[in-house]
């Protein structure tokens, strides 16, 4: 009786191991606040240096809706974060918006977790206001 109910508990345990996590719902590309910019690198220097932080990027639309130009509006204070922000700009594609259009993209660069000795760095990518207005 009691290698029954063992047996009969170890199939109650194992099939909820056999059931699937579910998964989060993935943001669409053309959803407010997530401009579809692929994926995105934390500097290694940056990451090094424990350095976290947000920069504003002001791009401009090609006729394609890629990106032709993108400059750095409001600096993180740390030029590999800028200039990754810049590179990660370039790799945006902004369909909906028209030819020559300024987008303003803020990149936040911040850690989580730990693997090893170097924090975990992810980044994201929102429209941002422009600073000032």
């Amino acid at each position: 009786m009691a290698r029954a109910r063992a047996a009969a508990l170890a199939v109650l345990l194992l099939g909820g191991c056999a059931t699937p996590l579910p998964r989060a719902p993935l943001p669409r590309a053309d959803a407010p606040g997530t401009p579809p910019c692929g994926p995105q690198q934390y500097p290694f220097q940056a990451l090094q240096d424990f350095v976290q932080g947000q920069v504003i990027v002001v791009a401009r639309v090609g006729a394609d809706g890629g990106i032709e130009d993108a400059q750095v509006v409001r600096t993180a204070g740390h030029p590999y974060l800028d200039a990754a922000a810049v590179e990660g700009a370039r790799h945006c594609r902004l369909v909906a918006f028209p030819a020559g259009a300024q987008v303003p993209l803020l990149f936040t660069y911040q850690f989580w977790g730990r693997q090893e000795y170097l924090p975990i760095g992810v980044v994201t990518v929102d429209y941002a206001p422009l600073p000032g207005k």
